[in-house]
């Protein structure tokens, strides 16, 4: 069975049932993965990769010659002009480019991140008519946070799983297993979590 680790940043921005949920609660990860088809002088902002929080307008029509994708011209010089392609860039219109509130408060390439996690654990126990809520899906979320020593709390956490389809009822387990699994794999290798990718509130 694929782990989540091995599809982050393969750009598989298809909508799915948790993507839609995310979007619901205004997710702009989750709102960029919905049918997006940026018109001519639209301004948009990237939302993963090294150009995350790169904002641009949209200067030319859909091209092969692009990748099936277009230039936008940066909102800071215009005539640096970037190549954006729908297999590879998670982009939103820039308005829409805000993070909710329950959001934690993270870089927007961390925030990619931990989307993608949240993603792919609620599409996991979405597939039946009631959560299934794996032990597997929780472990796999521990062991990415810690191997990209992403400093989020367990209440954090679960704020973006209910916001992708988390019923609300199975939030206080997984914030024990998610805080006991990081203590234990930080006691054990001896490896902390970065906090400087954590934003000044």
């Amino acid at each position: 069975m694929q782990d989540c680790l091995a599809i982050l940043g393969r750009g598989d921005f298809s909508e799915t049932i948790a993507s839609q949920k995310g979007a619901e609660n205004d997710c702009p990860f989750c709102i960029g993965r919905k049918d997006n088809s940026p018109r001519l002088g639209d301004t948009i902002t990237i939302l993963n990769g090294y150009r995350a929080g790169t904002s641009g307008v949209v200067s030319s029509e859909r091209n092969q010659m692009y990748g099936d994708g277009f230039l936008i011209a940066e909102d800071t010089d215009s005539e640096t002009l970037i190549r954006v392609r729908d297999d590879l860039d998670l982009y939103v219109q820039k308005d829409l480019a805000v993070a909710a509130e329950w959001m934690a408060p993270f870089k927007i390439e961390i925030l990619f991140i931990i989307d993608e996690l949240s993603v792919w654990f609620c599409n996991r126990n979405l597939r039946s008519n009631n959560f299934l809520n794996d032990d597997f899906g929780i472990i796999e979320i521990i062991r990415v946070c810690w191997e990209k020593r992403i400093a989020i709390t367990p209440s954090e956490m679960s704020s973006v799983l209910n916001a992708h389809g988390m019923p609300q009822k199975y939030s206080s387990s997984f914030e024990e297993k998610f805080s006991f699994g990081m203590d234990c794999l930080v006691a054990a290798r001896n490896r902390k979590p970065v906090r400087k990718w954590r934003l000044k509130q």
